[in-house]
């Protein structure tokens, strides 16, 4: 998953840039390459100290997870890897260039939600539905992942009463598919 990085209004310069090759096959194919042939964050992240984007990728930040748990934040500034961390804050803020995190104000609400209520389907959703955005852009969907069982949970258009459940494995068995 993806999230924009509007906090500081800016594009983010790609650190080392310079070292970094364009993707022989084109940036388009990026992203088939990563979930073809990876199995963990580690490996992803290892991709991008080599390879990045000819084009744009330099406003938004990368969530990526694998099935031993671990979390991965990519974005134009760096990585970040969690092992063993109980959870990871990620809103509109360049975790990865250390940015204010008070630069976004959904960062303390979801911060204060985890650290006091625990990591819960039930704490998770609040955060969700006390950041959603209505207005000139509104929240199209949330998602809540469980990295150890491969659960998925999806509300759409800031319907926080009627979730979405689904597994990774039960998305895989429906073959090659875009949503």
């Amino acid at each position: 998953d993806f999230n924009a990085l509007v906090a500081s209004g800016k594009a983010y310069v790609v650190t080392n840039r310079a070292n970094k090759k364009s993707f022989p096959k084109g940036d388009h194919k990026i992203f088939d390459h990563i979930l073809s042939n990876f199995e963990t964050v580690q490996e992803v992240i290892d991709f991008f100290d080599e390879y990045w984007f000819d084009y744009g990728f330099n406003t938004a930040q990368m969530h990526v997870a694998d099935k031993y748990g671990n979390f991965g934040i990519i974005n134009a500034t760096g990585s970040r890897l969690l092992t063993e961390a109980p959870f990871q804050v990620s809103t509109n803020f360049s975790i990865c260039d250390n940015e204010d995190s008070g630069s976004c104000w959904r960062f303390p609400i979801v911060t204060e939600i985890l650290t006091n209520e625990g990591t819960s389907l039930n704490s998770f959703t609040k955060a969700c539905e006390n950041t959603a955005q209505e207005g000139w852009t509104t929240t199209s969907y949330s998602n809540i992942q469980n990295l150890n069982t491969g659960e998925i949970i999806l509300y759409y258009a800031l319907d926080y009463e009627h979730p979405y459940k689904t597994s990774v494995k039960e998305l895989l068995a429906k073959g090659h598919r875009s949503y």
